[in-house]
């Protein structure tokens, strides 16, 4: 049975019972601030324990439930990213849920840990049956957790049902897709499948099944134009889960990507390469010019993470092992980067609201909160000396190194317009500094107070901005032996 591959799946698992347990325990008048600190404590010591863990050897790669699971480097490396992303989404969430009135804070925690797990077994899914049902897992609990404001805002079950429908078609494409290959090829497994394609050659099903795995991933990734969602998405739900839903989500879609496209049907890599290549360039020119006009700060957010969404796709489209190190530690940067800025917005909001203008004088009411907005937004600029130039440059330099190499020479101009929109993002996050830095506040303004918990995960962000940045090499080296 080899269970022991899923121990950490399992430990998420047994978390979410356990915060039920003591949700049902704690009496109603009570707060529900103690869920959120169990949650992150569990969430700390399980990321502790999988970080501790040595990666299985290249040579043999354990599977468990008969190949329905792979325990190789490339799922501990994402398992880890989504156990560091809830933990900080759960330190999020510690304040904000009684500051914005939600009374089912224990189903709130419950539902976190499962969207988890789910995206857990979904990077280390070993057939396409099992992709599907953990897929389907993460997204029914996102939906929920995205409208979970339904009782105070009626845009989040706007959002929520959006998110929903749209969800719903962008699954049935990818389902579509995978009945096709299983028709062609006999087999759900990804190692079969991959043995399949690698004497397959390029028919117009293969072409059409491609297609529709593409599109459905595209839009887990939120890539242009499948990611019509994310704006509405990101601005109504709550923001830690708005923060989770951009990072671990996205993290989730990548490791799809790489496990279907760049592992099993790699050998077909001129057939899914260049319309993955026309929508990153669709997505870097729409998401980075109508982020130029947000007002809101979450829908600015929510349209950067889009245009970022374009430069994770580069490695994987470049389908080398330097490709796949750059997408994963772009990645990590993305993670705790975006999970920082998020924390500081909504700090914010919780005295200013969430527009543009909320942001005037924050340096002069919070320095030290001002500082680390002004980190995550150079950091996803990819300005130096912060972990985002440092993943942009590692991203760039595979893409450039497997052109020359393979003679892809396409790839090389879609290097060099992803450095003119980056430049061109630089634009509206300097806005954002501006607000920040240069535009005063009113003369009665209070000062910004930032709780126990955010703290905690400001300071933990900042750590891993600062170190992927100055000194990325043993993080570089950790990924490494997770490329196979």
């Amino acid at each position: 049975m080899n269970l022991n591959l899923l121990a950490a799946e399992f430990s998420v698992l047994a978390l979410a019972l356990l915060v039920f347990a003591a949700d049902l325990i704690l009496p109603d008048a009570k707060p529900r601030r103690g869920l959120g600190w169990l949650s992150a404590a569990g969430y700390a010591a399980i990321l502790a324990w999988n970080l501790g863990r040595n990666f299985p050897s290249p040579a043999f790669t354990p599977v468990a439930l008969g190949g329905s699971f792979i325990g190789d480097g490339l799922g501990r490396v994402f398992e880890s990213l989504f156990l560091a992303g809830a933990l900080l989404a759960s330190l999020a969430s510690i304040d904000h849920l009684p500051r914005k009135g939600v009374r089912w804070q224990g189903e709130y925690y419950v539902l976190l840990a499962i969207v988890t797990a789910a995206m857990m077994a979904l990077v280390t899914a070993g057939d396409l049956l099992t992709l599907y049902v953990a897929l389907e897992v993460n997204s029914l609990g996102f939906y929920a957790l995205v409208a979970s404001l339904k009782g105070r805002s009626l845009t989040s079950s706007e959002a929520g049902l959006k998110y929903l429908v749209l969800g719903a078609l962008a699954s049935a494409l990818l389902l579509y897709g995978m009945s096709l290959l299983y028709g062609l090829s006999g087999t759900l497994s990804l190692q079969g499948l991959a043995t399949w394609n690698a004497g397959a050659t390029a028919t117009p099903a293969l072409w059409a099944a491609l297609g529709l795995v593409t599109a459905g991933l595209a839009f887990k990734v939120a890539l242009v134009p499948f990611h019509m969602w994310a704006p509405d998405v990101y601005q109504a739900a709550p923001t830690p889960v708005t923060a989770y839903l951009s990072a671990g989500s996205k993290a989730a879609g990548l490791g799809l990507m790489i496990r279907l496209l760049d592992a099993v049907f790699h050998a077909s890599i001129g057939v899914w390469d260049k319309p993955l290549m026309a929508l990153m360039a669709v997505t870097f020119v729409w998401a980075n010019v109508v982020a130029l006009k947000q007002k809101n700060l979450k829908r600015l957010m929510a349209y950067s993470s889009v245009a970022q969404a374009g430069y994770l796709v580069l490695g994987i489209v470049a389908g080398s092992a330097l490709g796949l190190q750059a997408t994963l530690f772009y990645a990590l940067v993305y993670l705790f980067t975006n999970m920082a800025a998020f924390q500081a917005l909504d700090t914010v909001a919780a005295k200013r609201g969430g527009e543009m203008d909320g942001l005037k004088g924050l340096a002069g009411r919070n320095p030290g909160l001002a500082l680390i907005l002004l980190m995550a937004m150079l950091s996803l600029a990819g300005i130096p000396p912060f972990g985002g130039f440092f993943g942009k440059w590692a991203l760039f330099s595979a893409g450039v190194q497997e052109g020359l190499e393979s003679g892809r020479y396409w790839l090389l101009g879609l290097v060099g317009f992803a450095v003119v929109m980056s430049i061109v993002s630089l634009f509206y996050y300097l806005v954002v500094v501006k607000q920040i830095y240069i535009e005063p506040a009113a003369e009665d303004e209070e000062t910004v107070p930032v709780p126990l918990a955010a703290r905690l995960a400001l300071g933990i962000c900042t750590v891993m901005i600062l170190l992927t940045g100055v000194y990325p090499s043993p993080i570089l080296a950790w990924l490494k032996q997770a490329i196979p």
